[in-house]
C-alpha cells in the first residue's frame, strides 16, 4: 500500500505547486521597491531611461511614466517645442 501512495502524493504535490505558480501576481500589489514604481526626486530624471524612441528628447507621451515630470511638462519645456531636452531637464528644480 505504501508503494501506491508515494506516486499519488508526489503527483498531488506537483499539481499543487504548478497551480500556485500560475496564481502568482494575481491580485497582488505591485512591488514598490522595483525601479519602475519609484518616483524620483524632481530634477533626477535621465533621458536615456525615458526616451523610448531614442531621439535624445522626452516627449509628453514618454513623460507619462513619471507623474511629477508629466504634471510639470509644460513648465519644464522652456522653448515650447513639445519635447524636453537634457538642458531643460537639468534646469528643472521642481
Amino acid at each position: 500500500m505504501k508503494i501506491l501512495l508515494v506516486p499519488i502524493i508526489i503527483s498531488a504535490l506537483t499539481m499543487a505547486g504548478a497551480a500556485s505558480a500560475g496564481m502568482q501576481g494575481q491580485g497582488a500589489r505591485p512591488d514598490t521597491t522595483k525601479r519602475e514604481y519609484k518616483e524620483e526626486k524632481p530634477g533626477g530624471y535621465r533621458i536615456d531611461e525615458l526616451d523610448k524612441d531614442v531621439d535624445t528628447t522626452i516627449s509628453k507621451q514618454e513623460a507619462r511614466v513619471k507623474r511629477h515630470l508629466f504634471e510639470h511638462f509644460n513648465k519644464i519645456d522652456k522653448n515650447g517645442d513639445g519635447k524636453l531636452d537634457k538642458a531643460e531637464l537639468s534646469a528643472f528644480q521642481g
